[in-house]
């Protein structure tokens, strides 16, 4: 019968109106969630490259210590320096090798 249909379309129609809003809504949600996620992973990725950068110049740091170290070393076994001048130096060169090896290893355990 003609009523019955019409009102079961009519019913139907409000079903996939219901449908439709919460679709709609569950979108938004999900684009709401996509931003935060695109920029996390912006500011992830930020941090990666400061990593990188303070990595690289760590790397940079030790090297110069190590040259050091053996220029030091070089100038104490042929005497130019004063034993504790040079003693000392070395000291300090080391220390600083030291760190900065830590503090690289801490960027590469970190990562």
């Amino acid at each position: 019968d003609y009523a019955s249909s019409a009102e079961s379309s009519a019913q139907r129609v409000k079903d996939l109106e219901i449908e439709l809003s919460s679709q709609s809504s569950r979108s938004g949600s999900t684009e709401a969630q996509l931003d935060k996620l695109q920029n996390d992973l912006k500011t992830s990725a930020q941090q990666l490259a400061a990593l990188r950068a303070r990595e690289s110049t760590l790397a940079q740091e030790v090297e110069q210590a190590r040259d050091e170290t053996a220029r030091l070393r070089h100038q104490l076994e042929t005497g130019e320096h004063s034993l504790e001048d040079t003693m000392q130096r070395l000291g300090l060169v080391e220390s600083t090798l030291e760190t900065k090896s830590k503090e690289a290893q801490r960027l590469m355990e970190d990562r």
